[in-house]
């Protein structure tokens, strides 16, 4: 969200050119923000014409409006604050449809819909209804509108996979309409993803694809096409919509006018909504008055599917491309939010991975785990949601935020540890020394170090080494050790270099060091004649390897990869662990950008 400014239900010209990145409103022609003028307001059950002028006819435009509001799952209030917010509009929106039969709506997201069921069951059979009649569209399919560049793609499957469960086993039906009205960019895989998931439309705002009408068809990096309908003045170009004809009849010229650049032939979408703003039932009558005395251009009350059918069949053109970057600042803001979304991403996969292996070779309860995977997974998507895994957003949401993670956290690894231990006792460690079984939760095969701590009461134990299942010594290096008075081993952390194949494990065993004298590859010239020979440099070398460090700062300024002769280090910038601190006088969402300040 570019400014906390936008929760207010009536906005200021200077806000809302703050909220489209700088563009001057006054430039909009005839733009009208409507003062309390209730000469001739019409009520939302629908009104008399006020009037019957006609203008001339110059080409008909048809103008689809479709009325809706954006939700925040959490960003200047946690979630509870915003569903307290929120789900009263809910209820206006049904009180709404009731009362204005030309009236429509639409709704997206598991986390808004699913606790508004649970505290209003009385109103599902309503809601279900205007569902069905087409009056509502639920759209997005996913648990939260999730940022699609920060989470891994497997996550962005796990959204849609439970929001779609939502919507089937709630009202029946599936959503088509792939609604991301706020994400912060979209990647070039989204096409092939969306269709690949069910979906037969995208609709997003944030980055202007290259040389493009509002309406197009995306192509994805794999070839696969979806049609897509960018929203050249967000989510807000048809809101906040006057009570009064006068009013009105300047509000929607001024949209109108705004949006022919970028319309589909005669054919142009608007939106009548805001953040956390009640339902405009009064655009009902209001453009029904508007088709009766204008000719030149038509007003629909439609949902987005179906605006995006009516131009369905139009010569579109197709625009490829990743339609980023925006907001790059959210990249780093509240960093630890981004490492453990990693770190848990990683955990709660390798649990299902281990468990599905586990089941093979033991006994598992699969429906405690799948149960107890699914509200971790829920914690996960929750936090996914584009303001929330960006960083930009208050402090109490960051501590709702981590919370979450660190209850997923201990769910998926206590599902992993019992499936490794399951795993574990199916496997035969007689070898003399300490078995240690390394694991692998990746796909393909993977050689690096790992690292176990093991306590010695043998007397007289000096060192240790490691011994793979064939019996064969493993480079290894002791650390963090401890001795007892007469210099023999009590406890030291072991690292070794291990080789497991993918999702699958190895045997080690650590032994004395006289049972299996352990070998590395690593060497390391003599400081003092490498001193004599490059008085600047110490020189780092193995079969891989070749490592210059700096003698007076310790920089490295080589590090060539010698099977491909890749010199990794830019010999014109010859910092490779330098730590360059660059300040930063932006905010949450841009670096250097322009500081907003307010309540983030």
């Amino acid at each position: 969200m570019p400014s906390p400014s936008q929760s207010q239900s009536l906005i200021a010209p200077s806000l809302f050119k703050e909220f489209l990145h700088g563009e001057d409103v006054s430039s909009w022609g005839g733009f009208v923000f409507p003062e309390a003028n209730r000469r001739k307001e019409l009520s939302p059950s629908g009104g008399k014409c006020m009037a019957t002028r006609r203008r001339p006819r110059l080409g008909q435009w048809e103008v689809y409006i479709v009325p809706h509001f954006h939700y925040d799952a959490a960003w200047l209030e946690t979630y509870e604050g915003y569903l307290r917010i929120t789900h009263p509009y809910i209820l206006e929106v049904l009180r709404a449809l009731e009362m204005e039969p030309g009236f429509k709506f639409v709704f997206d997201q598991v986390a808004l819909l699913e606790p508004f069921l649970e505290r209003y069951p009385e109103q599902k059979e309503k809601l279900k209804r205007f569902v069905e009649e087409g009056r509502i569209e639920l759209t997005c399919g996913m648990f939260v509108m999730p940022d699609v560049n920060l989470p891994g793609g497997e996550s962005l499957l796990r959204q849609v996979l439970l929001g779609q469960e939502f919507f089937q086993r709630e009202f029946g039906m599936r959503p088509k309409v792939g609604y991301m009205l706020d994400v912060f960019g979209n990647h070039p895989q989204m096409p092939q993803i969306m269709v690949g998931l069910g979906f037969t439309s995208y609709i997003f705002g944030r980055v202007r694809p290259p040389e493009s009408p509002a309406d197009f068809y995306w192509e994805g990096l794999d070839g696969t096409r979806i049609l897509t309908h960018w929203m050249p003045y967000h989510y807000v170009d048809f809101w906040p919509a006057p009570t009064t004809q006068e009013e009105f009849e300047a509000f929607a010229q001024a949209a109108i006018e705004r949006m022919k650049p970028y319309a589909t032939g005669n054919k142009m979408l608007l939106f009548n909504g805001m953040d956390f703003v009640p339902p405009q039932p009064h655009v009902v009558p209001l453009a029904r008055w508007y088709n009766e005395t204008h000719s030149d251009a038509r007003l629909h009350i439609v949902t987005p599917s179906e605006y995006l059918e009516a131009i369905r069949g139009e010569d579109l053109p197709v625009v490829q491309g990743d339609f980023n970057a925006v907001f790059q600042g959210c990249y780093s803001s509240r960093i630890r939010l981004k490492q453990e979304n990693r770190r848990l991403e990683n955990v709660l996969l390798s649990a299902e991975a281990w468990t599905a292996v586990a089941s093979l070779v033991g006994s598992v309860d699969l429906e405690q785990h799948q149960q107890e995977m699914k509200k971790a997974w829920r914690k996960v998507l929750f936090n996914h949601f584009h303001d929330v895994i960006c960083g930009c957003h208050v402090d109490a949401v960051y501590e709702e935020a981590m919370e979450g993670y660190r209850v997923a956290g201990e769910m998926g690894s206590r599902q992993l540890e019992t499936a490794l231990a399951i795993v574990s006792e199916h496997v035969s460690t007689l070898s003399p020394g300490v078995p240690v079984l390394v694991f692998n939760t990746l796909a393909w095969p993977r050689t690096d170090v790992a690292s176990v701590v093991v306590t010695i009461t043998r007397p007289g134990v000096r060192n240790l080494g490691v011994l793979d299942a064939e019996g064969k010594p493993v480079p290894s290096q002791l650390e963090e050790v401890v001795r007892y008075g007469d210099g023999g081993l009590k406890s030291a952390r072991v690292f070794f270099l291990a080789e497991v194949p993918g999702l699958g494990y190895a045997l080690y065993h650590i032994v004395e060091e006289a049972l299996g004298p352990a070998s590395t590859t690593l060497k390391a010239l003599d400081p003092i004649e490498v001193s004599r020979h490059h008085p600047h440099h110490c020189i780092l070398e193995n079969e891989f390897y070749r490592l210059t460090l700096d003698n007076w700062g310790g920089v490295i300024t080589s590090l060539l990869y010698k099977p491909l002769d890749w010199e990794v280090i830019d010999p014109a910038k010859p910092y490779g662990n330098v730590i360059t601190k660059e300040p930063d006088h932006g905010d949450l969402w841009e670096i250097n950008g322009p500081c907003k300040g307010g309540a983030t």
